[in-house]
């Protein structure tokens, strides 16, 4: 069960970037985890997990929505900018006003959007990755237990200052071999339950 988990080895599962896909866990099976979890069913967990930190239909919709308005603010600017040059006219001055007040807030909103869609993102990932953990930690023999960690790394390089980039990876703990322990009951006559035994090197 949770409560009596004992960790030993632990195996890592990085993310990995394919082209222009978003980063996703690797799903080759580790071979640290052979006789413990079949590969077929540690390629459907990791596609759950996988599947959970995707961005969904919505959030595409809602993410591409400040992006169409910040190039309707800058068209509106340009063509305010060029009404000016040619003739000062009151048409000018307000396509000017209202592409400058659009391009700057659909930039603020953009930011913000950011922000909400990457914390439902990975508030969806750690669900995925603790039903995951759930379900494997009270598995016979062999339990495991699932958890997500991550590395930020900060890059001083650029000229605009230090920039910063997390990095998440999954920590399969692999927990202790587990037996069948006789125990006598005055209900049941002979009846045997795991227990564990040892840690795995």
């Amino acid at each position: 069960m949770l409560g009596s988990f004992a960790a030993g080895k632990t195996v890592i599962i990085h993310e990995h970037k394919r082209c222009c896909r978003s980063k996703q866990f690797n799903s080759d099976f580790p071979p640290a985890l052979a006789g413990i979890i079949h590969p077929d069913e540690f390629f459907q967990s990791i596609d759950n997990i996988n599947y959970a930190r995707r961005r969904t239909f919505i959030e595409k919709i809602i993410e591409s929505l400040p992006i169409i308005f910040v190039m309707l603010g800058l068209v509106l600017t340009i063509v305010g900018m060029v009404l000016l040059s040619i003739v000062s006219i009151p048409a000018g001055i307000v396509l000017l006003a209202t592409g400058g007040a659009l391009f700057g807030i659909s930039t603020f909103a953009i930011v913000c959007v950011g922000i909400w869609t990457f914390t439902a993102r990975f508030g969806r990932m750690k669900q995925a990755i603790a039903a995951e953990s759930m379900k494997y930690a009270s598995r016979q023999p062999v339990p495991t237990r699932w958890e997500l960690d991550s590395v930020t790394v900060r890059s001083y390089a650029s000229d605009d200052g230090p920039t910063s980039s997390t990095t998440f990876f999954l920590k399969i703990h692999i927990g202790a071999p587990t037996q069948p322990v006789h125990r006598e009951d005055p209900l049941r006559s002979n009846w045997d339950i795991y227990e564990p035994v040892s840690y795995i090197p």
